[in-house]
């Protein structure tokens, strides 16, 4: 259990992904106020993003309120994508702490194809991925589909269709 001196709120972690001998966690405290962790090469760790109330594009990452990043991934450049099931927002966080919505209107539903992704409802997430190129990739359980959010900001799908397996409509 986590509880030091760089965040007071105990939680235990639950996602992670590591890159360049760091290590980031989610820590779920308790719905909206969440945060997320990483463990340096020298053993310590600390708050990187949440437990704040700023919910505002721009906002510095540790002022970031997270009502329950459930997924996370980091790119090779240092920033932290975080998706937040409360508030139905994908987050990309610089490594210099500024935040910034990637995906998400707040509201749940389906992302018409083509649509701006910032504009757009959240589905069921499940899972987020980078790409080489800084596209991220969304594993919706609702619609059944994996979603890509190119360098051009718009919502694609990339496979799946909506009404069966995904890896039955990869197949086929």
């Amino acid at each position: 259990m986590f509880d030091g001196a760089s965040h007071t709120t105990p939680c235990l972690p639950e996602r992670l992904v590591a890159r360049d001998a760091r290590v980031y966690f989610t820590c779920v405290a308790a719905v909206g106020s969440s945060w997320i962790g990483a463990i340096w090469p020298d053993g310590t760790y600390s708050r990187v993003a949440g437990g704040g109330s700023d919910t505002n594009d721009g906002a510095m990452a540790e002022n970031l309120r997270l009502g329950n990043p459930t997924e996370i991934d980091v790119d090779r450049e240092g920033n932290l994508i975080v998706f937040d099931e409360q508030a139905r927002y994908v987050w990309r966080i610089q490594p210099n702490g500024v935040s910034e919505r990637v995906f998400g209107n707040g509201g749940f539903g389906f992302a018409t194809e083509g649509a701006p992704a910032r504009g757009a409802p959240a589905g069921d997430i499940r899972a987020i991925a980078l790409q080489d190129d800084g596209a991220l990739i969304i594993q919706d359980a609702q619609s059944q589909r994996l979603r890509r959010i190119g360098p051009d900001g718009r919502v694609r799908t990339i496979a799946g269709g909506g009404t069966e397996d995904i890896a039955l409509a990869s197949a086929a």
